[in-house]
């Protein structure tokens, strides 16, 4: 959390500790990161890869930008109860443009249809390879209220 991506997450966790919040006061601290954390498949195998097993994370980028590394986020893959769920979080390869990126990532939080290039990477002992091609992750409708 020493990146200015990690600022970002930290701002919110330092304030509620500081302040000694609690549950109730939560969503006033933490409203930003609504949606950060979505189940995204169900009855995946027990093999599927995920961040803690297999090092395996997907990094979200702006459409056609994995060249020009306009990357805004990435999630950690887990595997509950047969279900993947991730967590994403705001994140660029330079902090110069974290601006750009955690607007990026609120945009995509507030409207998952906000479009994306998400791509399949892994931590290897070597650094970190992301696949050339993205994935095809479909992301439903809200559902309409009434």
């Amino acid at each position: 959390m020493l990146s200015q991506a990690g600022g970002y997450l930290r701002q919110a966790l330092a304030a509620f500790y500081n302040d000694s919040a609690g549950k109730d006061q939560a969503a006033s601290y933490f409203s930003k990161f609504k949606g950060a954390v979505r189940p995204a498949a169900n009855e995946v195998p027990a093999d599927h890869y995920n961040t803690l097993d297999d090092r395996a994370f997907w990094f979200h980028y702006e459409p056609g930008g994995r060249v020009e590394h306009r990357l805004f986020a990435v999630s950690c893959l887990f595997i509950v109860n047969k279900r993947l769920v991730t967590v994403m979080v705001p994140y660029c390869m330079d902090d110069k443009h974290i601006d750009a990126a955690c607007a990026r990532y609120e945009a995509t939080l507030k409207d998952w249809a906000t479009p994306q290039d998400v791509h399949r990477g892994q931590l290897t002992d070597d650094g970190i390879g992301i696949e050339e091609n993205p994935l095809n992750v479909h992301v439903p409708p809200k559902p309409s209220a009434g």
